[in-house]
């Protein structure tokens, strides 16, 4: 599973792992560090999927959309931008 995978990579832990029919995000991290995923994300490409996955965790570090938050998706997904613009 690409969750647990990407966060023993990054060396993080979620608290909870969630998938819902949200249609206006993919994914979303809790204040509590619980992961929630919209089963729409399945329709993007897999390394799209994959950034946002990547993006979540990365949330567990930094609740915030920082330069630091930024830089360490960047750090584990350098072309983060690119699978970004290919979310359907």
């Amino acid at each position: 599973m690409l969750v647990d995978y990407w966060a023993k990579r990054i060396g993080v832990t979620p608290t909870g792992l969630k998938i819902t029919s949200a249609k206006k995000r993919y994914g979303s991290c809790s204040g509590k560090n619980s992961l929630c995923f919209s089963l729409f994300l399945m329709q993007s490409p897999m390394d799209s999927v994959e950034y946002v996955v990547v993006h979540e965790l990365c949330h567990i570090r930094h609740h915030n959309h920082s330069r630091d938050f930024w830089a360490m998706v960047e750090q584990y997904l350098p072309d983060y931008r690119d699978r970004k613009k290919n979310l359907v």
